[in-house]
């Protein structure tokens, strides 16, 4: 049994929801700063 494709998977979605979130705060303060 391996763990290696469920690690993979698991990687690749954290670091595309924590981009998400970071790009969500950046558009939002950049909203704050100039709207």
């Amino acid at each position: 049994m391996s763990i290696s494709d469920d690690d993979e998977h698991f990687a690749e979605r954290f670091a595309y929801e924590l981009a998400t979130v970071l790009l969500a705060g950046a558009t939002g303060a950049d909203e704050r700063a100039y709207g």
